[in-house]
This record gives structure tokens, sequence and C-alpha cells, in this order.
């Protein structure tokens, strides 16, 4: 788990899936800097904020503090929903960031070698965001 700071180096408390949702974001922004003008507002805009709700949806996720089910029964549970919510929000906008990320490619937007490396990061965080979700439920049954 790796955290950067302003320096851009990294730090051991993040977690993968964060740092793996924040290099897609910073290669998505970089691919599509040169895209078509006609495309910037629409499909280009699309990806860029539905890259950065990822991240925004992992924070959430990952700061929402669940207290022991023993101490706060009620409140364990609302907040384990929570958790889970926020974590499948951001799995969703990674699906929808994988189709918009194809229909970029159909409209000559980005080239095969940029939809292939967004691919190829989109499949790391899904991945990772997967295993999350598997070990989330399994640390907060409901």
């Amino acid at each position: 788990m790796l955290q950067r700071n302003g320096a851009g180096r990294p730090h051991d408390s993040e977690m993968a899936v964060i740092t793996k949702a924040k290099l897609l974001s910073n290669y998505l922004f970089q691919v599509t800097q040169h895209a078509p003008k006609k495309f910037r507002f629409s499909l280009i805009s699309r990806m860029q904020t539905l890259s950065l709700d990822v991240i925004s949806e992992l924070y959430k996720a990952n700061e929402t503090y669940v207290p022991a089910r023993e101490q706060h029964p009620a409140l364990h549970t609302q907040r384990a929903i929570r958790r889970l919510e926020h974590s499948k929000t951001a799995l969703t906008a990674l699906k929808e960031l994988d189709h918009v990320v194809v229909l970029s490619r159909e409209m000559l937007c980005i080239t095969p070698k940029q939809h292939e490396q967004l691919a190829e990061h989109i499949y790391n965080v899904r991945n990772l965001l997967g295993a999350w979700i598997k070990s989330e439920r399994k640390r907060y049954p409901l």
C-alpha cells in the first residue's frame, strides 16, 4: 500500500487499489489532453469525471469507520453497509468508465494502444477492488 506525498514519493499507508486508481486517472488525463475538441465536453469529460469518482468513492469507503459490533451493533451495521455501498459505487463507476473508454476508441478519441493501456489499468483496479469488497464482506458480515 503506497501513498504519494506532495513530492511524489510513496508512503506505506495507502491501499494498493487507491494507488492503482490514481495511476489510472493520471494516465487517462495524459491520454485525453490531445483528444479531438468535439469530444472534450462529452466523452473526454465523462471519462475524467468517472476516474475521479472512483478515487473519491474509494476514499469514502476507506475512511468510513466501523465500530466493533459488540459495542455498537446498530452503528456497526450501518457503517459496514456504507463502506460496502461506497465500494460498489466505485466498482460501478469503473464499469461505466470501461464502457466510455471503448466508445472513445470507436470514436477515434484515443488510439488502440491507449485503449489497451486504459483497459489494463481498469482491469487491475477492478481486480483489486473486487478482492477488497470480498474481504470487507468477510470482515463485516451483514
